[in-house]
């Protein structure tokens, strides 16, 4: 199900900034899920277990409200490579791993990039995403982010500050293309 600020085909729920905020952000084992509604009451959860990375959803929901528009450009910010880990033979290995599986974005990412090359080639579409350092920085370690987080963050830019160029200039100047 998408949140959406406007009026869709398919059912809406008129959630509050802060509800939707929080219906996001109901990650399994950190926040739990928030029921909003009466009519019936409707409970959400972060989309990350499954569908952590919603770029096919993006993409078809424009396709949907713009049918005739080509794209100017899809920009992806995230937030770092996910370490794969063992499955191992502990219950608690096994559970782990399977959570890393279901919640990892990069598979997605993967599958997009090959299916929309032409997009890749033409400089429509860009994914910035760290790829070393951040690897075992979990969700609840928000203390790493100038230890950790910022330094892997500095190196990465350095490293793809081209791109960075080319796509800023696009944003600024999308008839460019």
């Amino acid at each position: 199900m998408l949140l959406r600020s406007y009026q869709a085909a398919e059912e809406s729920y008129h959630l509050t900034i802060w509800q939707a905020c929080r219906a996001t952000s109901a990650a399994p084992l950190f926040f739990a899920p928030i029921t909003v509604g009466t009519s019936p009451p409707v409970e959400f959860v972060d989309g990350a277990m499954g569908n952590n990375n919603p770029v096919n959803f993006v993409v078809s929901e424009a396709r949907y409200l713009w049918p005739s528009s080509p794209f100017a450009i899809i920009l992806w910010l995230v937030t770092g490579i996910t370490d794969m880990k063992s499955v191992g033979t502990k219950a608690f290995d096994v559970m782990a791993a399977c959570v890393t599986l279901a919640t990892n974005a990069e598979n997605t990412a993967q599958q997009f990039r090959e299916n929309q090359l032409h997009m890749v080639q033409k400089s429509k579409y860009f994914r910035f995403n760290v790829e070393q350092g951040l690897q075992n920085v979990g969700i609840e370690e928000w203390k790493a982010l100038g230890t950790i987080v910022e330094p892997a963050t500095m190196n990465y830019l350095d490293k793809v500050k081209v791109e960075i160029a080319t796509c800023a200039a696009i944003l600024r100047d999308p008839e460019s293309q």
